[in-house]
């Protein structure tokens, strides 16, 4: 299909770590994201401190080296 799955002019890590903060304020305090692990599995984050803007750092670089091993449309195995 070809679709993106990564945009780095979208994926500012700072920018989205702001934007996860004031999400908090709507929470009651808590983050209360469900993150995938691996296939069919979660992990569930309750606080913000738990998700640095280093981590969303490193997140961004693999889905750039992801996409761009698949950018041909190639199926996932």
């Amino acid at each position: 299909m070809g679709l993106d799955i990564y945009n780095r002019e979208t994926f500012e890590p700072d920018k989205i770590a702001q934007s996860l903060k004031k999400i908090v304020l709507h929470r009651g305090g808590n983050i209360n994201l469900v993150l995938p692990k691996e296939l069919g599995e979660g992990i569930f984050v309750k606080n913000l401190e738990e998700i640095s803007v280093d981590l969303l750092r490193e997140a961004f670089v693999r889905l750039e080296a992801v996409q761009e091993k698949y950018k041909d449309g190639e199926i996932w195995v």
